[in-house]
């Protein structure tokens, strides 16, 4: 892969930006995953600035470090993507051995937004940093804990969330 790169970086001439569009059309999975690779390591060991302009929104998760969301040309929203990602709610999966009574328990919490009984447990919304204290709140009422799982929100969820389901309709 470095000889891959340094080859690429000759020809590319050392820029300083390199602005992409859709970079990840038309590659099955082996070349997106190797253009990805390239585009992380311009990125981290030669220093170049990428903008790279997706729909694929998984994709640019996995290659950029900061989001700008613009639509018709309008700037809707920047952010570096880890705080992107941490500021917002979690989605918590909880199961216990009484799940009706843990979401009793968690309804109570001041630091719990949402309890929704979902197939097989409870689905909960919180702050990342408050993932620990749903843990020590069902401990600490005598309930075994068989599962809590964190699920992060993508930037698709995040997108959707901030935008709607509908903010794109006619778009491109």
């Amino acid at each position: 892969m470095k000889q891959r790169l340094g080859i690429a970086m000759a020809l590319l001439h050392r820029p300083r930006l390199l602005v992409l569009d859709e970079p990840m059309n038309g590659l099955d999975p082996a070349g997106m995953a190797m253009l990805r690779e390239f585009l992380r390591a311009l990125g981290g060991e030669r220093g170049v600035s990428l903008l790279v302009s997706s729909h694929l929104l998984h994709e640019v998760e996995q290659i950029c470090d900061r989001v700008l969301f613009i639509r018709e040309g309008r700037l809707l929203s920047e952010a570096p993507f880890g705080r992107v990602r941490t500021d917002g709610i979690e989605a918590l999966f909880v199961r216990t051995g009484d799940d009706a009574r843990a979401a009793q328990i968690l309804g109570r919490e001041d630091f719990v937004r949402e309890v929704v009984e979902d197939a097989g447990g409870l689905r909960c919304r919180v702050t990342a940093a408050d993932v620990p204290r749903v843990a020590e709140a069902l401990v600490r009422s005598g309930l075994p804990l068989h599962e809590l799982t964190p699920h992060r929100a993508s930037l698709e969820d995040l997108y959707l969330e901030r935008f709607g389901r509908n903010a794109g309709e006619g778009l491109s």
